[in-house]
């Protein structure tokens, strides 16, 4: 495993990054800032990506809901995060603003610009660079980075007793709350390659005064030294530069200069989120300049979502991966406007991941998201057209009206949506769909009117039960191979859940189906669909 620089509270000061015996061989103090002998991607390659993911417990860390222009589509943990690794960034990000605490963005004036890449799945392995929480750390820890080498870093913050404030403003300052963006670029500089410094005011410095400091966020004089130190200077001659970007329809053109004629690189922020361990980044290859290396325009890919451009050139080495733009993908010729939803009042529960929502509207683009009363939906969704887009139904927390709102870098737009709990028993178990896989346990989804009881059973045959007039399933071969599961309430969301343990269960196929009892029974008993999963 590899070592970690652990950010501990040191009263009465906050040390931000560990014990200085853990800086290896060849620090140099006498520079203020150290070296740890490594760095990520000599090549400007595949470990420049950041990403969260965002399991904070505290509402203060994503309570900032306003999408900054240089910083489109994101806000609260990510917005703050995502500021934090661009404040090391080669040059000022976009025009440089975006935070009220400090004049300018992106103050590095290294060969170094991190690629921001929304969201993962899980904390993944310490070589993912994954930004996230943890519950328990030892005493007085704050937040760590396990030290990377060439194959990737990641930054965890300890969520169990301190509260993380994602800003853009100074937080309250009391005993325990800290400010998340400021840590951040603290420990991002830790996964460049810096150990701590000897300078008090640098951000690399192993203390702070106060709990609510965003000090930190600024990088200073020695900061970038050490970052220099490690990727070299900024060698603006020849390290590519974007000034502009313009979308057009599915196109964008950057503008800018130093770009390859033939065989470079377009990179955009993924709009999905991801798996930990695959490259996150979306990539245009084989791409060719115009207007002697100053023009580039590509289609834009249908993963690209609201973020950062960038451009690399056809060969390798610190200095070919231009500064990131920020680019929200809208500019299709015509506003953003949501006209309607189909259907337009949905029961919570949509059995499998099939895309049966349809928006229409004007202005798409393929770096769209939805959300639902502000939260993101997870599931699949797609970019038709500029008038049309189609997403998974995923269940939501209460039944009534609900707001719909598309989402294209900082511009969005609205809808009503009524959502009603399923008026026949609806069954879900794991994903839904043909070819369903579950193993060790099996997650059930049940709809139905608030108060109803439902009964799910199981059974290796998809024969049916029949007792005319009374009762029809699908299963169980006239009733002689039925498991019976449990009984369950529906909430006052429409739903309930349960995850069944399948244990010793193996290569069979099961069907389900559920029941819904009344007292007293009334006939025929309504019953749901059929559901078949396979346990390998």
């Amino acid at each position: 495993m590899k070592p970690s620089r652990p950010l501990r509270l040191v009263p009465p000061a906050l040390a931000l990054g560990g014990a200085l015996l853990l800086i290896l061989p060849g620090a140099r103090e006498a520079s203020g800032y150290s070296l740890g002998g490594f760095n990520v991607a000599l090549s400007a390659e595949a470990q420049r990506d950041v990403r969260v993911f965002n399991n904070f417990s505290d509402p203060q860390t994503n309570q900032n809901t306003t999408i900054d222009p240089q910083f489109p589509g994101w806000d609260g943990a990510e917005e703050a995060i995502w500021k934090a690794a661009v404040e090391w960034g080669s040059e000022a990000h976009g025009n440089g603003s975006g935070d009220p605490l400090q004049p300018v963005l992106g103050s590095g004036g290294a060969n170094f610009d991190a690629v921001w890449d929304g969201e993962a799945t899980g904390i993944g392995t310490s070589d993912d660079n994954v930004v996230s929480a943890v519950t328990s750390c030892g005493s007085g820890v704050l937040a760590y980075t396990e030290i990377p080498t060439k194959n990737g870093w990641r930054i965890r913050f300890c969520d169990g007793s301190w509260v993380w404030y994602d800003g853009p403003g100074d937080n309250p300052g009391t005993g325990n709350d800290f400010d998340l963006q400021g840590v951040a670029t603290h420990e991002y500089g830790h996964a460049l390659g810096l150990g701590h410094s000897t300078v008090p005011s640098a951000t690399m410095y192993p203390s702070t005064s106060s709990s609510g400091s965003s000090d930190f966020r600024s990088i200073e004089p020695d900061d970038m030294a050490g970052v220099q130190a490690i990727y070299g200077v900024i060698f603006s001659s020849f390290k590519p530069h974007i000034g502009s970007v313009t979308v057009n329809g599915g196109q964008v053109t950057i503008t800018g200069n130093h770009f390859s004629p033939t065989g470079g690189e377009v990179w955009f922020t993924n709009r999905n989120v991801s798996e930990p361990l695959p490259d996150p980044r979306v990539r245009v290859l084989g791409v060719s300049s115009t207007n002697g290396g100053t023009q580039i325009t590509v289609a834009i890919p249908a993963d690209a979502g609201p973020g950062d451009v960038f451009v690399k050139l056809s060969r390798n080495g610190n200095n070919t991966l231009s500064n990131g733009f920020p680019f929200d993908g809208t500019g299709s010729g015509a506003p953003l406007t949501v006209s309607s939803v189909t259907p337009s009042t949905v029961e919570n529960l949509v059995v499998g991941t099939a895309q049966t929502m349809t928006v229409q509207g004007t202005g798409f683009s393929p770096t769209f998201w939805i959300e639902i009363d502000k939260n993101k939906i997870t599931g699949a969704s797609t970019f038709v057209s500029d008038t049309q887009l189609s997403f998974e139904w995923e269940p939501i927390a209460s039944l009534g009206m609900h707001t719909l709102t598309v989402i294209d870098g900082g511009v969005s737009a609205s809808v009503g949506i009524q959502v009603v709990a399923n008026a026949t028993p609806a069954l879900q178990v794991g994903d839904g769909d043909p070819g369903n896989v579950v193993s060790g346990s099996a997650m059930l989804t049940l709809g139905g009117q608030p108060g109803d009881l439902h009964y799910v059973l199981a059974s290796d045959l998809a024969v049916p039960s029949v007792l005319p007039g009374k009762l029809s399933l699908g299963l169980g071969s006239s009733f002689q191979d039925i498991t019976p599961i449990g009984l369950f309430q529906v909430g006052v969301d429409g739903l309930a859940t349960s995850s069944v343990p399948l244990g010793t269960t193996s290569n069979v196929t099961l069907e389900w189906q559920s029941l819904r009892i009344t007292l007293p029974l009334t006939y025929p008993i309504a019953t749901s669909n059929l559901q078949s999963t396979f346990t390998p």
